[in-house]
């Protein structure tokens, strides 16, 4: 790297070319050019780059066309104001000088008007880009700027409605994978099972990484804990990581997992609030393979918008971006939690939001302690294991380090489709409880005896009117209007004729429904969402 370009450094250079809102070429006194990315923003690509646009990360926005149209606004706007101008470059103190494509990563000020402007904030105040979710010192104060903008409806985001961004992946909980995972612990020994709402396969291994690791031995391995009273959760990995959609390169399909539905469930279950769902970036989680900033989960922030949630970053943890918040998502802290941050989190907890903490088993040691210290400054027992957890049987791609599971603690409301059957945030307690598909005798003489079994697991009763039991080849069973399956009850559902009962109900379907050898339950609601999918 010259010595001329290092943190702490600025320099008047000449831009030679702008390629986009946020990309310009420049020449520095010497004769040397470099390409120079505007830090800290993006803007929309143009109709060269639009391959690379990914709408997820625009809120309220649905149209390709719409962003690339902004993209050669935002082009325009900058060869307006920079072509030919000689402008000064300064760089962030937090961030690197150069990112992986080996662009600067610069802060942008030229001559106007008699003093300097800083085109930063200009594209964010002007709607022509939105805030990139990194470390850099001024993000906070750059989002501040493009609400403003969002809020006066400036630039692109005339086009943005988040309301109406339609549901997207929200449906019952059969399965969910769990990246790279530490098993969940206590601060004195193994978590309790009635603690442990997600639980690995029992084909799963731990690979202990030190000699106080807590060993589940033939106990299944916890990977989600919960704490009610300290309204803190653990998950041991980092389930909004968007590296595993299709969409970014990943080689398997995982649209038809649900970690989305379930992380949402467990963030809403655990708090007395509703908001946004908040992230910490600001100790250190942006670049690194073990930690999450909101610029790595554009997908989950799509499924949010979908169910009218906000997903928030914000790198200081100030008393007034908590109270927007229903809960906060902390990923693996590089830097660790000073004293006044600790306290916020505390009275933002005892004020009814919740914690949930993301651990990974790349993460180093110093870095586990850190997600350990803020569970234990919120007076929880609930710590990051020092383990792997590794699946050979049950995993994406079939890399042992990218377990899947179904082994789920259905007792809990957090497996439902988010919202549905209930008030905003409440999940449906609704579980398969028994399946009789090969009753004795020939199938089709023995139909009222072929059941499935339903539980309600909740607190609250639920009517069932409008909602339909299906299997996968589409065969559908209708609920009796104002049928109601009250809280701990179950119902039975007979393939044949009978009299319905408020315990059984018979679906008459003339013909045997549920393979013998194995088939997938499926129960929606009157608005065809999916409540339950349970493979036997």
């Amino acid at each position: 790297m010259p010595e001329r370009i290092a943190a702490g450094t600025s320099h008047r250079v000449d831009v030679v070319d702008v390629t986009d809102g946020d990309t310009v070429d420049v020449q520095f006194p010497d004769g040397g050019e470099e390409e120079v990315r505007i830090i800290g923003l993006d803007t929309p690509e143009t109709k060269r780059n639009q391959r690379f646009e990914r709408v997820q990360e625009w809120e309220g926005i649905e149209d390709p066309q719409t962003l690339v149209e902004w993209g050669e606004e935002a082009k325009a706007f900058a060869r307006e104001r920079l072509s030919g101008a000689t402008v000064t470059l300064s760089f962030d103190p937090s961030e690197p000088v150069r990112d992986q494509f080996g662009r600067l990563l610069c802060y942008l000020e030229y001559d106007r008007d008699g003093g300097r402007t800083f085109y930063n904030r200009e594209l964010l105040a002007e709607g022509l880009a939105r805030v990139y979710d990194s470390g850099v010192t001024n993000h906070d104060a750059f989002r501040a700027v493009e609400r403003e903008a969002r809020d006066e409806n400036q630039g692109l985001w005339t086009e943005s409605d988040p309301a109406a961004t339609p549901p997207v992946r929200n449906r019952a909980v059969a399965e969910v994978y769990v990246p790279h995972p530490t098993s969940v612990r206590t601060d004195s020994g193994p978590l309790p099972q009635d603690r442990a709402p997600v639980k690995a396969e029992a084909s799963a291994t731990q690979e202990l990484l030190a000699a106080d690791a807590v060993s589940y031995d033939d106990a299944p391995i916890p990977l989600v804990g919960v704490d009610e009273e300290a309204r803190v959760g653990m998950v041991g990995g980092l389930l909004p990581d968007e590296i595993y959609e299709g969409a970014e390169g990943f080689p398997v399909d995982t649209s038809t997992y649900e970690p989305y539905v379930f992380l949402t469930n467990l963030l809403t279950w655990l708090s007395d609030r509703e908001g946004s769902v908040l992230v910490d970036g600001g100790h250190g989680q942006f670049g690194v393979d073990y930690a999450l900033s909101a610029e790595d989960a554009a997908y989950y922030q799509r499924y949010l918008e979908g169910q009218g949630i906000a997903f928030e970053q914000r790198n200081r943890l100030s008393a007034s971006f908590l109270d927007r918040g229903r809960t906060l998502l902390v990923t693996n802290p590089v830097g660790r939690f000073g004293a006044g941050e600790l306290d916020r989190l505390r009275e933002f907890r005892d004020d009814g939001g919740a914690v949930v903490l993301l651990g990974s088993a790349t993460a180093p040691a110093f870095v586990r302690e850190h997600l350990n210290e803020i569970a234990a400054a919120l007076d929880s027992d609930l710590r990051a294991n020092a383990d792997r957890v590794r699946d050979d049987r049950h995993a994406l791609d079939d890399d042992p380090t990218l377990p899947t599971t179904a082994r789920f603690d259905r007792s809990l409301p957090l497996f439902g489709a988010y919202g549905a059957g209930g008030a905003e945030g409440q999940t449906v307690a609704l579980e398969l409880a028994d399946v009789t598909a090969d009753p004795p005798g020939d199938d089709r003489d023995s139909l009222a005896e072929e059941t499935v079994t339903l539980a309600n697991r909740g607190d609250a009763p639920l009517d069932l009117t409008g909602w339909a039991l299906s299997d996968l080849a589409g065969r559908s069973y209708a609920f009796p209007d104002e049928f109601e399956l009250g809280a701990g009850d179950r119902v039975t559902v007979h393939s044949g004729a009978g009299t319905d009962t408020e315990r059984d109900l018979y679906w008459d379907a003339g013909r045997p429904v549920w393979n013998n050898r194995g088939d997938t339950v499926v129960v929606t609601d009157e608005e065809d969402v999916e409540l339950l999918r349970t493979t036997y």
